[in-house]
Parts: C-alpha cells; sequence; structure tokens
C-alpha cells in the first residue's frame, strides 16, 4: 500500500524512531556509529531517559525534545536534530549540556560522581562553514597543546546533514554513512547503498521498517504532518516579521509577535511591565535572539537572563 513518506528528521518521527518500545538498540546503533567515526569508546548498553509519548506532539506549539539516554556507566547521551539556524544556536546546545551535567548533583552528593555529557547534534543547516568535515567533535582541550584534553566529561559532536556537505556521506564510516544515507535519503529513497546496508546492520533495518510502519499510521502521520506543517508556519511568521523589521527599519512587528508567544509559552509570567520593556526596545537582531529562544523551547528564567 502506498503512503505519504515523511522526513526521517520531524521531529514526531525521530523521537518515534528512537525513544518508542523496543528502541533500545537502534539508538545504541546510531550513536555507536557517531562515536566510532571519532574513535570513541563505544555504548555496550543503553537506556532511553525520556520515551516516546505521542500527547507530547499533538498540539501545535513549537517545542525541542532532546533524545535523552544513558550507558550501564552512567554515561549521559543528548541527541538533537534541528532544521533551521539562529544566532544562538550554538549557545543553547552549551547550555543544555550543562544543565545535564549539573543536574545529576543532588545536595550532599560529590563531584566525583558527576559523569560525562555527549551531546550528539544533526543539523540540516551549514553549521560550521569554516570546517570542511561533515562530522566535527570538541572538547576541552589545551590551546598550545590540543592532544591535552582537561576532561571527557564534555564532548560534543555535529553532523552537518546539509546539502553543502552530504558529499562526504559515502566515505565515512560504514555504519555512520548507512545512518545519515537513511537520515537523508529514506523519504527519497534515492540511495541504493542504504538498502545494500540494511541486511548487514538489523539496527539500521530495523530503524527502516519502524519509519515504514509509522508512516503506514494514518493517526501517527497525520499527527505528524501536523506538528510539522506548525513548525513551518511559525518559522514562516517569524521569517516574514524578521523581514518586515529589516525592509522598514523598525522593530514592532518582531515585538508584536515575541509578546504573543510569551503570552502563549508563558502566561504567568507575562505582565504589562515586560512588555512595555520589549516595545523599548529597537534593536532587530536582539529581539531575534529573545524569539529564537521562546520558539526553542527555552524556560522563561532562560529568557530573563538573556534579556539581562
Amino acid at each position: 500500500m502506498e503512503y505519504p513518506k515523511l522526513s526521517p528528521t520531524s521531529d514526531m518521527l525521530i523521537h518515534y524512531l528512537f525513544t518508542s518500545s523496543g528502541s533500545e538498540p537502534i539508538l545504541k546503533s546510531f550513536v555507536n556509529a557517531v562515536l566510532e567515526d571519532s574513535g570513541r569508546p563505544l555504548v555496550k548498553e543503553l537506556m532511553i531517559n525520556n520515551p516516546f509519548n505521542p500527547k507530547d506532539f499533538m498540539d501545535d506549539k513549537l517545542t525541542i525534545m532532546d533524545i535523552r539516554a544513558e550507558d550501564v556507566n552512567g554515561r549521559k547521551f543528548e541527541i538533537e536534530i534541528q532544521k533551521i539556524n539562529h544566532p544562538a544556536f550554538v549557545d543553547r546546545i552549551l547550555l543544555y549540556w550543562a544543565k545535564e551535567f549539573c543536574g545529576q548533583l543532588q545536595e550532599g552528593d560529590l563531584y566525583q560522581s558527576l559523569t560525562p555529557v555527549v551531546s550528539i547534534v544533526v543539523t540540516e543547516f551549514p553549521l560550521f562553514p569554516m570546517l570542511t568535515d561533515i562530522h566535527n567533535d570538541f572538547y576541552i582541550t589545551a590551546r598550545k597543546t590540543p592532544d591535552y584534553v582537561l576532561t571527557d566529561d564534555l564532548e560534543m559532536h555535529f553532523i552537518e546533514l546539509s546539502t553543502e556537505k552530504t558529499g562526504q556521506i559515502p566515505y565515512l564510516h560504514e555504519l555512520l554513512r548507512g545512518w545519515l544515507d537513511f537520515l537523508y535519503y529514506a523519504d527519497t529513497e534515492e540511495n541504493k547503498s542504504m538498502k545494500i546496508l540494511l541486511p548487514k546492520y538489523p539496527e539500521l533495518k530495523q530503524a527502516f521498517e519502524k519509519y515504514h510502519r509509522f508512516c503506514g499510521n494514518d493517526e501517527l502521520r497525520t499527527a505528524a504532518f501536523r506538528q510539522s506543517e506548525s513548525v513551518r508556519l511559525q518559522r514562516s511568521i517569524t521569517e516574514g516579521a524578521r523581514m518586515e523589521g529589516r525592509e522598514e527599519g523598525r522593530a514592532e512587528s518582531l515585538q508584536q509577535y515575541l509578546l504573543k508567544k510569551i503570552r502563549e509559552n508563558f502566561p504567568k509570567h507575562y505582565t504589562e511591565e515586560l512588555a512595555l520593556r520589549i516595545q523599548k526596545v529597537q534593536d532587530v537582531s536582539l529581539l531575534e535572539e529573545w524569539l529564537d529562544m521562546v520558539l526553542d523551547a527555552g524556560t522563561f528564567e532562560e529568557l530573563e537572563k538573556k534579556m539581562g
């Protein structure tokens, strides 16, 4: 039976693939593909900390939900796929890493109980145009002696699944090549190498089968389409407000949309004082940064801190 295909990287579908019941081997395979490509220790067993719940995607609110998991040694993993760039994107990734790292400590815990947090971020836009590789990993190292790593507690992987760099996919480690082929081509089936790799890697085959089950489920597929369209619409409105602000040399449209989203997302914190404060800001770049934080499901405390 033929049915419309969704992009595997759409929010609801990627969470279904990686965090629904029985998805632990699939997520472990993807994580290990990324780690293997960087020569990092592989995961032996992985536990999902935020299992898939379709209700999280049934409204029109734009949210960003990281996929969170940990291995048997307590090493934490945060996986995110992002479609649209914004000025504070890397800052937000670092903030989410810090929250996960600091959140391990309870009152009375020793610092020695802290375990590494590994961020894996896939972007569908060029994030590091000055770097040639499609997969770049980052650590805290000495500037003059970069081979010296201060700590293994921070580890960040960025994969730029953008048209500018997808030509590198055939030259990656085989398992990562299979995963990126799947994420980039599954809804088009243009790349034949993906099908060649499916029988070789059972977890990749399992992901492909779950992808088709999701797309063949009318309720799930409709919810995912609706959620994707909501994201697209809100982003279009935001970009329209930005363009209007730039073209007409004024910030009123951005102010109005920002206040609207604050009322929707943080109704308890919306006050006339806050509205007046925002209406006094004429810096379009600053308003864009605040708006991006609200749209990317930041907390009100984070917004307040950004606003100074």
